[in-house]
């Protein structure tokens, strides 16, 4: 979480993260509630085709297994 909220920090976008980050005090960082708790979450990965590393090629994997629980109709998710 701390990677996250420098990158906020940085200007380097923004995140979602959970209530208790707001601990996290940093320069330039605003918190803000998300009032609409039905908000859809995408989650995208991006790789380079041409680098599909070992290491790189378990963690599309295992991302892919997830995914496919955490969306799957009557999933309880993870």
């Amino acid at each position: 979480m701390q990677t996250i909220i420098g990158l906020v920090a940085a200007n380097m976008g923004i995140a979602l993260v959970p209530a208790s980050v707001q601990n996290l005090h940093r320069t330039g960082v605003v918190y803000k509630l998300l009032q609409d708790s039905s908000i859809e979450v995408s989650m995208g990965v991006i790789w380079r085709r041409d680098e599909a590393l070992p290491t790189v090629e378990r963690f599309l994997q295992v991302t892919h297994e997830m995914a496919q629980k955490m969306y799957a109709p009557d999933s309880d998710g993870i």
